[in-house]
């Protein structure tokens, strides 16, 4: 049952852009990502694994998290569709987090090797659909379910960055470089076509942390290296808002995206005020922002339409399930301690996600919910130090 359930892991975290082979069992709607879900948390279950999760701390607050989560469903007004959200993205993901909680620390290396073959394998699929003719109308890279690039770069950007780490390390301890060096290639392409300026701001803002980290470590001044980057910091934040400033005047792509972010931020923030405790519900958001607004110029038509989510991890979380469930979601990080872990790329890769959150919503599907529940747990498994992941040594 050991090796199954290692086999089963495996396939589920390779398998994690493939939600979209979808079915139904009866009248539950169903994936083919969440079938391995179960079948490999059933396994984890017989061959004795979840003995092996020492951090008790992860399971509380992890099942603290799902349960407020349900709270959502509750206060949507169609708790049956806000139910199977609550499923995919809270219940899935729990499922899968105690999955990989459970794996040895030797056995890790897998995961995130795997976890860099499934992003390799998304950009070659993308590419090739791009290169087959299927794009946007204006000619940027689609997600493997044709509905946003964004949908792909937020995929893909946390994993590009656990590969670089996993090549950094692969080359001082003079391990395969090929694997994670081409893996990192083909992301990189692929993130390019996207287009996307959410990926630059994600990627850029680990770089600058990572910076800190290496240069605060070594022998000198250091107070001189947090000025440098507390003045790097204050341009990183003066470079997101210049990518994302409104425009009004200017009706290209990136002017017309960052107009309609600023009228979707500042109508969310709207909507905080009406529903100040309980969010409107885990499914609701796109409805109330809808009918809240079909009275106004331009909504209907080009607004509401792209309202599918708050473009803001954090405002959305607040939007759809309340003071709660950002407080949950919150402490379910933190209590990770993230920038302690010696699993420096699942650090690296958390970390993305959370800049990623500033002008997106890195959870909110099947597979990006998924990979942020895995790599969580890879930040809070480590329990000794594993020299080959420290960058610093």
């Amino acid at each position: 049952m050991k090796r199954v359930f290692k086999v089963l892991l495996s396939l589920t975290v390779i398998s994690l852009p493939f939600y979209i082979l979808r079915f139904r069992i009866g009248p539950i709607p169903s994936t083919a990502l969440e079938v391995l879900i179960y079948l490999t948390f059933i396994a984890a279950i017989f061959s004795g694994a979840f003995r092996e999760i020492k951090n008790k701390r992860a399971i509380s607050y992890g099942f603290l998290f799902i349960f407020v989560g349900l709270l959502g469903v509750f206060f949507d007004p169609d708790q049956s569709r806000a139910l199977g959200l609550w499923k995919a993205y809270f219940f899935d993901g729990y499922l899968i987090f105690l999955s990989v909680l459970s794996v040895k620390d030797e056995s890790r290396d897998l995961v995130r090797n795997l976890l860099v073959f499934s992003g390799a394998l998304t950009a070659v699929l993308a590419i090739a659909l791009f290169l087959s003719g299927v794009k946007t109308v204006d000619g940027r890279l689609y997600d493997l379910d044709r509905l946003s690039p964004n949908y792909l770069a937020m995929y893909l950007a946390p994993i590009l960055i656990l590969s670089g780490v996993v090549l950094v390390n692969n080359i001082k301890a003079h391990k395969n470089r090929i694997f994670p060096a081409l893996s990192a290639f083909l992301m990189v392409a692929a993130l390019i076509l996207t287009q996307s300026r959410g990926a630059l701001i994600a990627v850029g803002g680990v770089v600058l942390v990572a910076a800190y980290y290496l240069f605060s470590r070594r022998k000198g001044s250091r107070p001189a290296y947090q000025a440098i980057f507390w003045a790097a910091l204050i341009l990183f934040f003066t470079l997101t808002f210049y990518l994302f400033r409104p425009d009004f005047a200017d009706h290209e792509r990136k002017a017309t995206s960052s107009n309609i972010r600023y009228y979707i931020w500042s109508t969310s923030l709207e909507i905080a005020r009406h529903e100040p405790f309980f969010g409107v519900g885990l499914g609701n958001y796109q409805d109330y922002f809808t009918n809240l607004t079909k009275d106004r110029v331009n909504y209907p038509e080009y607004i509401s339409p792209q309202a599918l989510t708050a473009h803001n991890l954090y405002l959305h979380f607040y939007l759809a399930v309340g003071v709660l469930g950002l407080a949950s979601f919150i402490l379910l990080v933190i209590s990770s301690r993230f920038w302690r872990t010696y699993d420096i790329a699942a650090s690296a890769a958390l970390i993305t996600i959370l800049f990623y959150g500033l002008v997106d919503t890195p959870f909110f599907r099947n597979d990006l919910s998924a990979l942020f529940w895995i790599i969580l747990a890879l930040c809070y498994g480590y329990k000794r130090k594993n020299r080959s992941l420290d960058l610093s040594s």
